[in-house]
């Protein structure tokens, strides 16, 4: 990790020189008050509750969805989100049903 701290001081010299020297010789010409935050971090806990899941002998999921009501996109939104974290935690492909 120490050496995670050292490039990352380094970079933030560069971006002095990079605003100072750079921006200019492309047109850019504004007058900056400070460096701004370049790491954006955001948190969000959501609790995905699939209805129906099962591993298939082609190594891919099927997902089971049964809906009573209808939001529209909304709801597709929703499965597709579903369908993108099961995916992604799972290394799997993902087929996503809603009956």
């Amino acid at each position: 990790m120490a050496n995670i701290k050292h490039e990352d001081a380094i970079l933030k010299m560069g971006f002095e020189y990079f605003r100072d020297t750079i921006l200019k010789t492309l047109g850019i010409n504004y007058e900056f008050v400070e460096t701004g935050i370049t790491e954006l971090v955001e948190l969000t806990i959501h609790s995905l509750y699939m209805d129906f899941t099962f591993l298939t002998t082609g190594d891919f999921y099927i997902h089971i969805e049964f809906q009573t009501t209808d939001s529209g996109k909304k709801d597709l939104r929703r499965f597709r989100a579903y369908e993108s974290v099961l995916s992604h935690k799972a290394g799997k492909n993902v087929i996503t049903y809603v009956k």
